[in-house]
């Protein structure tokens, strides 16, 4: 695979959340205080922007520059969170966890697994990193996998890659101007540059969507090929890899493959 990205702060944000044209139904609103019922625009103290997603409902907020207690209105959001939960449900979550399946996706901010796929706290096991990369010698992964073979004993893994991957844009790209992220891209490099034949005929879009594929398949190839899940149906366990991609545009999951030996 090939690289994206640029060497600017606005391109470093365009790799972790997928481009720079990222996917957003946002719309903007102003949010008035108490005690304004005016519609005059009034000073900027009377007014905090936020901006809210009109296909659910979640606000979106916009922090402050700056503002060391900027991010305390996500203490807040909590609070009201926690509010609304099943208290006996939340007491019973404390004695430990039964997820049913793994999840292993990149680190966009648009890609959050339990609200696209509606679970409830405790069914998933989530591990993410920039650009869903599975290396064989990687302990952060395997050690997730390893927890999740053998104390957890879950018979599902998913790997899930997205469509807009910033990630995956970069290597297309072949700078992304970044020390750490270049080397960490280098086995989406490694699969571009070994499935070739895979881009002939496709414009650029296409190419971005079929490089997403092709990276999900590499990573739950690995998984599939690893020890830990080698083992597990060595002691007769049933394990099954499911490689999936999310169309962000959409709000939808693809299965793209499934390794259950």
């Amino acid at each position: 695979m090939k690289s994206i990205v640029a060497s600017s702060f606005m391109l470093l944000a365009s790799i972790l959340m997928g481009g720079a044209s990222g996917h957003f139904n946002l719309a903007k609103l102003a949010k008035r205080t108490p005690d304004s019922d005016s519609d005059d625009e009034g000073s900027g103290d009377e007014f905090s922007d936020v901006e809210i997603d009109s296909s659910n409902g979640y606000i979106k907020e916009v922090l402050t520059p700056g503002d060391m207690h900027a991010t305390d209105v996500y203490l807040e959001k909590n609070k009201n969170w926690a509010a609304k939960q099943d208290i006996k449900f939340l007491a019973e979550t404390k004695d430990g966890q039964a997820p049913n399946a793994l999840w292993v996706s990149c680190s966009d901010s648009r890609l959050n697994p339990e609200r696209v796929m509606n679970t409830a706290v405790g069914e998933i096991f989530v591990h993410r990193n920039v650009g869903n990369i599975i290396y064989a010698d990687d302990d952060d992964a395997l050690s997730w996998l390893e927890y999740g073979m053998k104390a957890l004993t879950v018979e599902h893994v998913l790997v899930v890659g997205h469509y807009e991957c910033g990630a995956v844009h970069a290597v297309l790209e072949e700078e992304t101007g970044f020390d750490n992220l270049d080397r960490w891209l280098q086995q989406i490099r490694d699969v571009h540059s070994s499935n070739k034949d895979e881009f002939h005929g496709l414009d650029e879009e296409e190419q971005w969507r079929r490089l997403v594929e092709l990276n999900a398949l590499q990573s739950g190839q690995i998984i599939n090929l690893s020890p830990h899940v080698q083992n597990a149906r060595k002691q007769g366990k049933y394990v099954a890899i499911h490689v999936w991609v999310y169309d962000i545009g959409r709000g939808q999951l693809h299965e793209l493959d499934v390794f259950d030996q």
